[in-house]
């Protein structure tokens, strides 16, 4: 969904950061591809392309630069419904979709189905029982919503002028704080303690981020291209598993900083909006993170069937993920968002080459 900011503080003319809507389609694909290899390890085809999890990172620091740029000059609760209905209508109907699944065959792998405080925090973005939701790839939710709730606080208590430091000062001390509770315990033992994961500074670099462009501070396209291969080269020679520890923040939260500040930077001197693939991927990217952790286990009986090549079907499983997506996205995801707006009191803005936001970023 392409990220829109008509009206706020140093957007272009035109109100949208094309560059930013091809970023968030290749982080999306990037976590496909990543689960696309975990499926094929086990049929030991391959090894697994943990890089590919950088996606998120990519998104964490997106969602940073959106919330920022979003919040300004608007009310909290305005800002806050916004978040909501982007964010909560596709992934309950995917929850749900699930929970459906697993009561009709009975056959749950999470193990958890049938714990009422468990599906609780599934459906209220909070890890109570575990750090993983039923769907899986819904811990990033969890750290989306916490930081749009934080964010809807500080706006609804402070000046604008006070937004980007009030945040910074509370998610440093939380996650110091953090720090200190995970050598007493556990994210295992207590699973909220995963909220205060340094995870949530990569926010905080997208906040700091707009609010560098905001200011009008620019620097020359060559540096673009410096900084990004740099954080290219950063993420290939740096530590590939680094999912679950708290180095993630450092090894692959700062290349995806410097990628999506180079990308801002260049918005102005490249033509991203002309690259239609790329960007139609960026619309669809909340609904192709979502639908690829069911369409892999689909698909894979029949990629099985294509010749005995990694590559070949590797692509196969990318290529359908991201064909379904964009279904989900021009078929169901727009007209959900729309509906949840018009109940929320929110003037529609449905997403697509016009506007919007994706939880996974995940605007307006």
């Amino acid at each position: 969904m392409t990220v829109d900011y008509r009206g706020a503080a140093g957007a272009p003319g035109n109100g949208t950061f094309y560059g930013m809507q091809v970023a968030r389609g290749v982080a999306a694909l990037l976590v496909v591809l990543f689960h696309a290899s975990l499926t094929l390890q086990a049929r030991h085809m391959t090894g697994v392309f943990d890089r590919g999890g950088i996606g998120v990172d990519i998104f964490f620091v997106i969602s940073g630069f959106v919330i920022y740029l979003t919040a300004q000059g608007k009310p909290w609760r305005t800002f806050l419904a916004r978040r909501l209905a982007r964010i909560v209508p596709l992934y309950w109907l995917f929850l749900t979709a699930k929970l459906a699944l697993i009561v009709v065959s009975g056959r749950d792998p999470t193990g958890m189905a049938n714990d009422p405080l468990y599906l609780l925090g599934s459906y209220v973005f909070l890890p109570l029982r575990s750090v993983y939701p039923l769907i899986g790839a819904g811990w990033t939710l969890n750290f989306e919503m916490y930081f749009y709730v934080i964010a809807a606080v500080v706006l609804g208590m402070l000046p604008a002028r006070r937004f980007a430091m009030a945040l910074t000062l509370y998610m440093g001390a939380t996650v110091l704080a953090g720090g200190v509770l995970r050598g007493w315990t556990s994210a295992a033992d207590v699973p909220l303690l995963g909220l205060l994961s340094p995870l949530c500074l990569e926010f905080l670099a997208g906040i700091w981020i707009a609010r560098y462009w905001g200011r009008g501070r620019r620097w020359p396209a060559w540096l673009s291209g410096v900084v990004i291969g740099a954080a290219v080269v950063a993420i290939a020679i740096g530590p590939a598993d680094l999912h679950y520890t708290p180095w993630r923040a450092l090894y692959w939260g700062i290349p995806a900083a410097l990628v999506i500040a180079g990308l801002v930077q260049l918005e102005p001197v490249v033509g991203f909006r002309r690259w239609t693939l790329p960007l139609l991927l960026g619309d669809a990217s909340y609904s192709i993170y979502l639908a690829h952790t069911a369409v892999l286990p689909l698909f894979d009986p029949l990629v099985r069937r294509l010749p005995p090549y990694a590559v070949l079907q590797g692509a196969a499983l990318v290529l359908g993920s991201a064909v379904t997506g964009v279904m989900v996205h021009l078929l169901i995801e727009r007209r959900l968002v729309r509906w949840s707006s018009r109940w929320l009191g929110l003037r529609a803005r449905p997403p697509g080459p016009a506007a919007a936001d994706s939880g996974v970023t995940k605007a307006e």
